[in-house]
């Protein structure tokens, strides 16, 4: 299992190394309005990172 401050640090890291570029272009075909994603960029995706809202003692099944 891996706690919160884990996967935070885990998910910051990743969002820190990503070519938010190469994201855009991937996922434009599917945005009906592209101005929508001039907002992404890595900070946006770090500061949503630090929002991420955690329960305990969730189980999937």
């Amino acid at each position: 299992d891996m706690d919160r401050e884990s996967f935070t640090s885990s998910l910051k890291e990743r969002f820190s190394s990503t070519d938010i570029s190469l994201v855009k272009r991937d996922v434009l075909p599917f945005i009906q309005n592209p101005k929508e994603l001039d907002i992404w960029s890595n900070d946006y995706f770090l500061q949503l990172a630090d929002r991420i809202n955690f329960e305990k003692n969730i189980h999937y099944f």
